[in-house]
């Protein structure tokens, strides 16, 4: 990336534009459409930026060659995981992860390994100074 191309924040969302020179301040306060227009208008190479979750939302149930998202569950917390598609050995791609295990679920596993006793990570559940955290439920 350089001063001119690299990633434009704008009043609702990114575009990667290839330009000579920085554009920020031809491009402040412009929506993503009217960037993008504004920079084909004037010869200049620019594309959308999306977020994974953009991108899982258009190709969940429409997978292309290149794009597909794969989702797992476990203890019923769902991971959804991008399969990057061109990346495949004797014609197949690689495997997915399993589903991330829910946030704190395996506090009881790693106290065990520090050498707490079953009685002893049971009496901290029930006292509430161990648990599952659940912060990204907010």
């Amino acid at each position: 990336m350089t001063a001119g191309a690299r990633v434009y924040s704008l009043s609702d969302g990114w575009i990667f534009a290839e330009a000579a020179h920085d554009l920020s301040s031809d491009l402040a306060g412009r929506t993503q459409a009217e960037a993008l227009a504004w920079c084909a208008d004037k010869k200049i190479l620019a594309a959308p930026v999306q977020t994974c979750k953009a991108l899982a939302d258009r190709h969940r149930d429409h997978p292309t060659a290149t794009v597909k998202f794969v989702a797992s569950t476990s203890d019923g917390w769902t991971t959804e995981c991008f399969a990057p598609t061109w990346f495949a050995f004797d014609g197949e791609t690689l495997p997915r992860g399993k589903a991330a295990t829910r946030i704190g679920a395996d506090g009881p596993a790693i106290l065990a390994e520090l050498g707490y006793s079953s009685g002893d990570v049971t009496r901290l559940i029930a006292g509430g100074a161990v648990g599952r955290t659940e912060w990204a439920k907010g």
